[in-house]
């Protein structure tokens, strides 16, 4: 039996009209509200993307002072997605992970070009001047506000798992994760391209390199990583699907896939 809802007879029209007038004002705030937050999103994301076009135009203009590391942190922090992935970092972290790798080098602006480009060996002074580019780069990128958790990540790029890296000589554990993969992915990239010093590896020479110093100077969670990013055949494929990939995270163009 179908009923039909009245409006009490003590309600007067105005009131109902005034609720519903209320109503529709209340869902038009909202809509509002919600549109002005996805324009700020954008604008935050354009901030950002401003931001890491910056720093990409900042250290190819460092790296163009030299041919031997033209496109080289590029090549790191492609490297360094790559092994984040199958370590399964969330999004955020994969975000600091990219910048940082980025931006791994930039203390090397405060490093004298003939120590940069010698091809020998460094003597005692220049090698204790090219140490200190992760605290000179620490120091640039914690200046810039969105990048200032990403700064310590830059310091440490260079610490080793068994305590005996620089600058502050940690170990382990107390290195971050991030840190931990672009200082095996940095020294993949050293391996794999010509350089002033040395000639260029093949990739398959790279990993087992890299996996004998595992758990001396690399973590070893990461080594494997680098190993499972790769395929066997000679390692020179890319193995991982896009599925390997937290959901919220793009796969840069960059990487061919």
């Amino acid at each position: 039996m179908a009923t039909t809802l009245r409006v009490n007879d003590d309600v007067d029209n105005t009131d109902v009209k005034y609720l519903q007038q209320k109503v529709k004002e209340l869902s038009l705030q909202l809509e509002g509200a919600e549109k002005r937050e996805r324009e700020f999103k954008l604008l935050e994301a354009k901030l950002l993307m401003g931001q890491v076009q910056t720093v990409e135009a900042i250290v190819e203009a460092i790296e163009a002072k030299d041919q031997y590391t033209s496109g080289h942190s590029r090549r790191v922090a492609d490297m360094s997605l790559m092994m984040g992935a199958v370590l399964k970092l969330e999004a955020s972290r994969m975000w600091k992970l990219r910048i940082a790798a980025l931006l791994h080098d930039v203390g090397k602006i405060g490093v004298y070009d003939q120590s940069l480009k010698k091809p020998s060996a460094l003597d005692d002074h220049e090698y204790l001047q090219l140490k200190e580019h992760p605290v000179i780069g620490e120091r640039i990128v914690r200046r810039i506000d969105q990048f200032a958790d990403v700064a310590p990540i830059v310091r440490w790029h260079h610490e080793r798992y068994d305590g005996k890296g620089y600058p502050d000589g940690l170990g382990g554990d107390q290195i971050p994760i991030e840190s931990a993969i672009i200082c095996v992915a940095d020294a993949y990239d050293a391996i794999t391209s010509k350089r002033a010093y040395s000639d260029r590896k093949t990739t398959a020479h790279a990993v087992e390199e890299i996996m004998t110093h595992s758990g001396t100077q690399f973590n070893p969670k990461v080594v494997l990583a680098l190993r499972q990013a790769l395929l066997p055949n000679e390692l020179m494929s890319i193995s991982l699907q896009e599925s390997d990939f937290d959901a919220d995270f793009e796969i840069p163009e960059e990487t061919g896939f």
